[in-house]
């Protein structure tokens, strides 16, 4: 009987997973579909800081797959890899493994705020024109 119990406590322990462990990379539901720019945070030439319209005459510019993928429509590099963790986008492009990040600012249902930093802080905003 003493053997029994030690085989069923040996299964019980092998069914736990360890929390630490199990940890993914999450994509937040919101963020699935395509986005079109709409504005641009930066400065030009020297100018302060501020919001300036911004369009790429795309009907959408960027589309998020809920696989991990995303599409560019503006870029010959236009398809890859991304991931999102601790607020921060990853992305990785098929055609030259290259990667870049951006914070997320703002994400809701509707709209998408994100900085990258080059030489100076830059900020998008898109809104959400298909799911």
């Amino acid at each position: 009987m003493g053997k029994f119990k030690f085989i069923i406590l040996l299964f019980l322990i092998s069914c736990i997973k360890d929390p630490v462990l199990e940890i993914e990379k999450t994509i937040p539901e919101y963020l699935i579909g395509k986005w079109k720019i709409v504005e641009v945070y930066s400065s030009e030439g020297g100018e302060p800081e501020e919001w300036r319209v911004d369009t790429t005459g795309f009907e959408y510019d960027i589309d998020f797959k809920n696989s991990g993928e995303y599409f560019v429509q503006a870029d010959s590099c236009n398809i890859g890899n991304y991931s999102v963790e601790n607020e921060i986008i990853t992305f990785v492009r098929d055609c030259n493994n290259s990667t870049w990040e951006y914070e997320i600012e703002i994400l809701t249902t509707d709209t998408l705020i994100v900085i990258t930093q080059i030489f100076e802080l830059v900020k998008n905003k898109y809104v959400k024109v298909d799911s």
